[in-house]
């Protein structure tokens, strides 16, 4: 009896250390630092992605700048003459004919050069005008050109349209600088001028005067000499009053080489004297065309064109040669 009950209590014992035990595994213990469980998100306030697109900027176009030609070739300060004392020259005509027997006055305006293309029409164009010379100095200007300050050397004359009688700024040469003195320009040949002095016993041949020009430096003479603008002021204080001046230039270049003609102009200073008038130049320093004056010149070359009522301001021609008719 005393061991059955001995039984019963083990048999207790055994079964309360097994409850305790399946107890004690229903319920985790949490050791070491505390961590925060989180609760469940409730299911109703869970966010929806829902896609947007976000707004571009509406696209700006950048205007383009267009470029307008201007018939004003360049800013035109007043000319400050080389002198104190500019003697006006009362010019006295006389009688004087070309080859051709054509009379020889300040309305003169003869094609020394000019090729056409295959349709006719005019690809290149040179011609000699004649002046009335209206003072015996040389006055000079500066104008920015092609991001560089260009002093211009310039004979003031007059040359007759049809009836009416126009000043006109007869450009000499031209050196890199702000109102440079020509008599302190450099030696590289940019203050001369090729000058052919002839006589009124000789008729004036446009055509050959080219051709004798035309050829190098070296056999232009006897026909031409290179001339200092010193010179050609020594030669203006006795120059008599029936004295003629003529002046031959390019007018119109063919399109293909307008972008050799602006080199050239960026490197010798005495091209872009002479030649840039006659140019549209535009902001990034190319060259978009011929301006009104090199149409006005051809016209009066070409057609014998009277003065245009649209011309305003000054007008200019160049020397790439000069020519003295003397009585």
């Amino acid at each position: 009896m005393p061991q059955r009950c001995s039984q019963q209590i083990i048999l207790s014992l055994a079964t309360f250390v097994l409850l305790c035990s399946l107890v004690a595994c229903g319920s985790p213990n949490l050791q070491g630092r505390p961590t925060q469980l989180l609760p469940a998100w409730p299911t109703d306030l869970i966010p929806s992605i829902t896609p947007t697109s976000t707004p571009l900027p509406p696209s700006t176009l950048t205007p383009t700048t267009t470029l307008v030609p201007s018939n004003t070739p360049f800013d035109t300060p007043t000319p400050k003459p080389t002198g104190t004392a500019l003697p006006p020259f009362n010019a006295t005509p006389f009688p004087y004919k070309d080859s051709e027997g054509k009379a020889v006055t300040y309305s003169y305006a003869a094609i020394s050069e000019h090729t056409l293309r295959p349709s006719g029409t005019t690809l290149s164009l040179s011609g000699f005008v004649a002046f009335e010379l209206l003072d015996r100095g040389i006055h000079r200007q500066t104008l920015h050109l092609l991001e560089k300050d260009l002093t211009l050397y310039s004979l003031r004359v007059r040359h007759k349209f049809g009836s009416e009688e126009k000043e006109v700024w007869l450009i000499l040469t031209g050196v890199w600088g702000i109102n440079v003195p020509f008599n302190e320009a450099g030696a590289d040949g940019s203050a001369n001028i090729s000058l052919a002095e002839v006589a009124a016993k000789d008729a004036f041949n446009p055509s050959e005067m080219h051709t004798a020009w035309d050829l190098s430096l070296a056999k232009r003479a006897p026909t031409y000499e290179t001339v200092s603008l010193t010179d050609l002021e020594n030669l203006l204080k006795d120059l008599p009053q029936e004295a003629l001046i003529l002046a031959e230039n390019p007018i119109l270049f063919p399109a293909d080489s307008w972008h050799q003609t602006k080199l050239n102009m960026l490197s010798v200073s005495s091209q872009a004297a002479r030649f840039h008038w006659l140019f549209n130049i535009n902001e990034f320093n190319i060259i978009i065309g011929q301006n009104a004056n090199a149409d006005l010149w051809a016209d009066t070359l070409l057609k014998g064109s009277p003065l245009p009522d649209t011309i305003e301001g000054p007008l200019y021609f160049a020397a790439d040669n000069l020519v003295v008719v003397k009585p």
